[in-house]
């Protein structure tokens, strides 16, 4: 799953990340993979 990979990295760079720019775009890096996460979950189930 790629989708929970780029969500799992993004989390654990923005928590030992103290540079508030860098944190904030790989927050958002890992917001994008866990919405990636839900849509990969809500497409195989209604597959």
């Amino acid at each position: 799953m790629v989708a929970t990979t780029v969500a799992v990295k993004g989390g654990r760079e923005a928590i030992s990340s103290f540079d508030t720019g860098g944190a904030a775009v790989l927050v958002g890096k890992a917001v994008v993979g866990i919405w990636g996460i839900l849509i990969d979950h809500y497409t195989l189930a209604h597959e």
